[in-house]
């Protein structure tokens, strides 16, 4: 028997614009993408400087609570994540089944500001909402159409006989926000029961080649580069391969924003910068997605992302 990750989805930074809320009661949905016997839920505090702290939590295998326990961190039901450091919750023996989703509720009494979060539209896998104050329990929505959003929950382990593939997938909005993501888990379900897990290292915004456009606001949200993740970031566990679905965003903000003055880069920089991560593990890199490239005056965008995934697609996307 082994920890492994049922559902994991690495917050990333909101320092530039954090969550000021006086109270908070949030509510989650999380589905484990492989079965077992007990499930411990992963805390993190990377960006906050000072600790995040949850009165109460509790875990559910209904949407309702009725059959609900509580966290705890070391026998503490006051669940406090220091700054800097991820937590794990004291173990809960529940079986949970591959695709079965669980319910996780979380209550702080006090003003914080929340600087690790997530946010997604596809609702199938994962789903959060939250109020500022403490009340009833907020109700799950399940609209696309509007952002979901989480803070200081990376996911759930998962205690397993199954020794799954440990694949990461990274790069921009496609992955965080899970119009990607959410297909991959429902081919996994079907076709690789028990074999494949997944961890999600995307951020919204985020550019292969360069960090995000500003230091402040929305844009600031935007993250480290790619490559400079991937060459330093630690995971909790080995993988078997890295999906990188970045790159189309080097050639969009640029075009959008003019008024930033950022340069445009060249085939060979994407090109050579995936090749370059090649050099540290396995790398598939999907081909870049089509955008609002096909206008005039964007047409030297829309050239350059054809060239990259002509490049892509000599290699089948495997950079090994």
């Amino acid at each position: 028997m082994n920890w492994q990750p049922g559902y994991y989805q690495a917050p990333h930074s909101f320092q530039a614009r954090p969550f000021q809320l006086p109270q908070l009661e949030m509510v989650m949905k999380v589905t484990s993408l492989i079965a077992g016997t007990a499930v411990r839920v992963r805390l993190q505090n990377l960006f906050a400087p000072t600790p995040i702290i949850f009165d109460q939590g509790w875990l559910s295998l209904s949407a309702d609570f009725n059959d609900a326990q509580p966290l705890t961190l070391a026998g503490q039901s006051q669940l406090v994540i220091p700054p800097q450091t991820t937590q794990l919750t004291d173990p809960l023996p529940i079986t949970v089944a591959a695709g079965q989703p669980l319910y996780l509720r979380f209550q702080a009494s006090q003003p914080q500001a929340y600087m690790d979060v997530n946010i997604t539209y596809a609702t199938k896998f994962i789903n959060a909402t939250w109020q500022r104050q403490l009340g009833a329990c907020p109700a799950l929505s399940s609209r696309n159409d509007q952002p979901h959003a989480w803070f200081n929950v990376t996911g759930i382990d998962v205690l397993t006989p199954s020794t799954p593939q440990v694949i990461e997938i990274t790069g921009d909005s496609l992955v965080e926000m899970g119009m990607l993501t959410q297909g991959l888990f429902d081919l996994t379900l079907l076709n690789r029961l028990n074999q494949v897990t997944w961890l999600q290292t995307g951020i919204a915004g985020n550019r292969l080649l360069a960090d995000a456009p500003a230091t402040t606001g929305n844009l600031a949200t935007y993250g480290e580069a790619t490559y400079r993740r991937l060459l330093k970031r630690k995971l909790p566990w080995p993988l078997a391969l890295t999906v990188v679905n970045a790159g189309l965003n080097d050639l969009l903000v640029p075009l959008k924003m003019p008024q930033l003055n950022l340069a445009l880069p060249t085939i060979d920089q994407l090109t050579t910068c995936y090749q370059q991560l090649a050099r540290h593990q396995p790398v598939l890199v999907p081909t870049l997605s089509p955008s609002l490239f096909a206008t005039s005056a964007s047409s030297v965008g829309e050239q350059r992302r054809q060239q990259v995934n002509e490049f892509l697609r000599q290699h089948r996307g495997v950079l090994i």
